[in-house]
């Protein structure tokens, strides 16, 4: 490689070598070609590296590590090993439109230091033909970032996200921390919104994000996680309340517990907490499941 790519693509991957080469090709085929691809491997016991290899493009790195079940420490590797100016995102088992980094490149040179955009939501590969796809809507944030994230939450799906790698190395990169696992991408942003409020929202949906059955957080993971953001943000979630988003979510995680005590709790707390109209009506969708199964358990 002659000169530095202006774009690392950071794609961390275990045991998915049957659908990891839907991803690379989506790389591959992008309109913009200044990029480099580190695959970073968690000790695939399948057929990754055979999938890997048969791609015969130098800007592809195959890089092998243990990461004890802690995701943060896949893409930090990724990080520390990358060239660009950048640092693109892409789970194993999500792929892009052809036309993303191209017109990620476009806003990042209007100096945003972030650039995110909504992703198709795919649970079957024929949701990807049909012409009535759901979406994972990122949201177009308002300033000041940290504000706007800490009280409603994350808005920005992984496999979307351009960043500025000197950002994520003056905070230090994912939080490797067992107790924020699945909630490491958000505590980043977070983090970064502390030092900067140039994030863009991309009006564009520019790829998709799969769904499968398996790609499911454990409901467990995320009251742990959310309770780790708690202690995390003390002071200013007690400047400003505990937002309806957390409530919301520990009513969800409960409700798939089991604990329906506990999830109709959380639900009436987002009702009154959240000042979504969607939000409210979805926690009290949950509040009613709640009821309706404490009685009849």
């Amino acid at each position: 490689m002659d000169k530095y790519p202006a774009i690392s693509i950071i794609l961390i991957t275990y045991n998915r070598g049957y659908c990891i080469d839907r991803a690379i090709k989506s790389v591959i085929n992008q309109t913009y070609q200044d990029w480099e691809l580190l695959i970073v491997d968690n000790n695939s016991e399948d057929d990754t590296d055979f999938v890997v290899n048969s791609f015969k493009d130098p800007r592809i790195s195959l890089y092998k590590i243990n990461n004890e079940g802690i995701i943060a420490k896949s893409r930090n590797f990724g990080i520390k090993h990358a060239l660009g100016k950048y640092i693109a995102f892409l789970d194993s088992d999500d792929w892009w439109d052809k036309e993303k980094l191209s017109i990620s490149i476009k806003y990042l040179n209007k100096n945003y230091d972030i650039v995110y955009h909504d992703l198709f939501k795919i649970t079957t590969l024929k949701d990807e033909m049909s012409f009535f796809k759901k979406t994972v809507k990122a949201r177009d944030l308002q300033k000041p970032i940290f504000i706007d994230l800490l009280l409603n939450g994350n808005g920005l799906t992984q496999s979307s996200v351009v960043v500025s790698k000197d950002l994520l190395n003056k905070v230090g990169g994912y939080s490797e921390k067992l107790d924020l696992i699945t909630a490491e991408d958000y505590q980043v942003w977070l983090e970064i919104a502390k030092f900067s409020d140039n994030f863009k929202y991309i009006p564009y949906t520019l790829g998709f994000y799969w769904h499968g059955l398996d790609n499911l957080t454990s409901p467990k993971k995320t009251i742990v996680s959310i309770k780790a953001l708690q202690k995390i943000y003390a002071k200013e979630l007690q400047l400003y309340g505990v937002p309806g988003w957390m409530y919301y979510s520990f009513a969800r995680s409960f409700l798939l517990l089991n604990d329906y005590k506990k999830s109709s709790k959380y639900a009436l707390s987002a009702m009154i907490k959240h000042k979504s109209t969607y939000i409210k009506l979805k926690a009290f969708a949950t509040w009613l499941e709640a009821k309706y199964k404490q009685l009849i358990t």
